[in-house]
């Protein structure tokens, strides 16, 4: 995977599985790529309400367009003033 798997999906929903039923819908907001030989690393960043915060670990994903997968989740808050 790298950035442009996913620049054409920006805005759009992911579903996040906490368990083999449940799961949690984000947003895909941002995709960026920071390349450093020979090392590739693509971050992307989700929005969702505080109650959808998840726990850092791997998660199974699944995305109309994409199909499924895995990804690391950590996350993070960004406070407004």
């Amino acid at each position: 995977m790298n950035k442009s798997t996913f620049d054409g999906h920006i805005n759009s929903n992911f579903k996040f599985y906490t368990s083999e039923t449940d799961f949690i819908e984000l947003t895909l907001i941002e995709a960026e790529e920071k390349i450093i030989d020979p090392v590739h690393n693509v971050t992307l960043t989700f929005e969702g309400s505080k109650q959808d915060l998840l726990e850092d670990k791997i998660y199974k994903y699944e995305h109309d367009v994409l199909g499924s997968g895995d990804l690391f989740i950590k996350p993070f808050s960004e406070k407004k003033h």
